[in-house]
């Protein structure tokens, strides 16, 4: 009689064959985060190469039928809770992954790591032209992607799902729908209120904003003996939480792009490491994710008792550029509500409407709809559309964010799902800790901290994205605490 593995081998086996591919994972992450901050240009066609080779090597060790038919033995099988949520996350990813031909995912691999570099390129010289072929071949190869996925199903839900497995596209046009209609009111209420915000384009050498946007990160629980912080074209995070900032027209905005990038890492670094490698070392999604980022950008970073920390740190570090200036002004120039063209730098009431632009090309490009070439054209008439602007150049506009040439369709929503989540769990941190606001003013972020680490970033994927959400903030998803959030914070720093 042959011999046939218990069940507790069957998982162990299934694990550890999950593990490799998936920590191969991580050094092509790592690979990612090289090519944007350290590596030379001329290395961009080896590392094309590098990341197709990892690309396909890491998918056909996680294709191997073996781990299919180790997958159905347990489906059934007697586990505990943390078991079947690990064989529910590993066969979702496998009967997706197994679905795409080997070729294919070294083939799109290969393209988009040659993209970025033809997108940075393209955005510093305003040129739609030499990035276009490159974005349509992008387009051709997602689409067949798509399809061998789900035949049956709309090409951009299939490629959604890679980000958002829990929530359907409807419902994400629904949910951000309502906070569109929730914002209108509160940007016509306040956009054009006067506010003072000349001297955040003061000039601050380089060097002070790297040290104190480092300064800053730690004070908030970043944990810089896990990463680190470097300057690239596009803020990122990657290679276990390392994070990179830019600088711009004014010093503000690096600092808010540092915090961002800071929750990020967080997140990152609170993942169980006994689980790397696995569903349940990795974050739940692309919202969930940028929840972390957001809350801690938006709710933290722009909040009065976080300026009023930082504002002696401000006058210590940049000297002449803070002369004159106050917390109170400086509370009020860095939640300005003014449309603009670069989403990065948006306020956080106009920047749902950079997402929701995004979310509808992304929709049209994918089902064919909108034709690679008619982008700028189509972007420039939902820019006026939405913020009332239209951008002079491409590099203002649809060339300005990199997620497309990395072939990341079906991303952008996250960032405004991200900042209802962010909102809900923020108001259930604060319903229980009442005092959590005031301790930002002492310079406290310790609590909130914690209470991340226990009630969304330790739980990795072992629960699907509505029940951590529910889980974490004793209620079901909703758009609800995100615009109650909005209204109120506008009202009191401006009424």
């Amino acid at each position: 009689m042959p011999y046939r593995m218990s069940i507790q081998e069957d998982y162990n086996t299934l694990v550890e064959r999950v593990r490799v591919p998936g920590v191969l994972g991580t050094i092509s992450e790592l690979l990612g985060w090289d090519q944007q901050v350290m590596m030379p240009k001329g290395a961009a066609e080896l590392r094309a190469k590098q990341a197709g080779v990892l690309s396909s090597v890491k998918h056909r060790l996680f294709t191997d039928p073996q781990i299919g038919q180790i997958i159905e033995r347990l489906e059934n099988a007697e586990l505990s809770d943390e078991q079947r949520a690990m064989v529910r996350e590993i066969a979702w990813d496998y009967r997706r992954a197994v679905k795409v031909p080997n070729a294919l995912v070294r083939e799109i691999a290969e393209v988009t790591s040659e993209a970025e570099d033809v997108w940075e390129n393209a955005r510093k010289n305003n040129d739609f032209a030499s990035f276009a072929p490159w974005l349509e071949r992008i387009v051709g190869l997602l689409r067949t992607q798509a399809h061998h996925i789900d035949p049956g199903k709309d090409p951009y839900e299939v490629l959604f799902q890679d980000y958002e497995s829990g929530l359907s596209v409807a419902e994400a046009n629904l949910l951000l729908n309502e906070v569109k209609e929730a914002i209108i009111p509160i940007i016509t209420q306040y956009k054009d209120v006067l506010v003072d915000t000349g001297f955040l384009k003061r000039a601050v050498p380089q060097e002070a904003q790297l040290a104190l946007n480092k300064e800053i990160a730690a004070m908030l629980g970043y944990d810089f003996s896990k990463g680190r912080l470097d300057i690239s074209t596009h803020p990122f995070t990657a290679g276990y939480g390392r994070i990179t900032t830019r600088f711009e027209e004014t010093w503000h905005m690096p600092i808010l792009s540092t915090i961002h990038e800071s929750g990020h890492g967080m997140y990152e670094h609170d993942l169980p490491m006994n689980h790397v490698g696995t569903p349940l070392g990795e974050a739940r999604s692309f919202a969930v994710h940028e929840s972390q980022s957001r809350l801690w950008e938006n709710m933290v970073g722009k909040s009065p008792g976080f300026w009023k920390v930082l504002h002696p740190k401000l006058k210590e570090n940049y000297g002449e550029a803070l002369d004159g200036v106050n917390a109170e002004m400086l509370i009020k120039a860095v939640n300005r509500i003014e449309p603009g063209f670069i989403r990065v730098d948006a306020d956080e009431v106009t920047y749902t409407l950079h997402i929701l632009l995004r979310f509808q090309i992304e929709q049209e490009i994918i089902g064919g709809r909108l034709p690679v070439n008619d982008i700028p054209a189509r972007w420039n008439d939902m820019s006026q559309e939405l913020l009332g602007i239209t951008p002079s150049t491409d590099s203002l506009g649809c060339l300005q964010d990199v997620h497309w040439a990395g072939g990341a369709f079906g991303y952008f929503p996250s960032y405004a799902l991200g900042n209802l989540m962010a909102a809900q769990q923020y108001a259930a941190a604060k319903r229980a800790n009442p005092l959590m606001e005031e301790e930002f003013g002492r310079g406290e972020f310790s609590y909130l901290r914690a209470w991340l680490h226990d009630s969304v970033q330790q739980h990795g994927r072992r629960y699907p994205t509505k029940e951590l959400i529910e889980r974490a903030t004793g209620k079901p998803l909703s758009s609800v605490d995100y615009i109650s959030y909005l209204q109120e914070k506008f009202r009191r720093i401006y009424d």
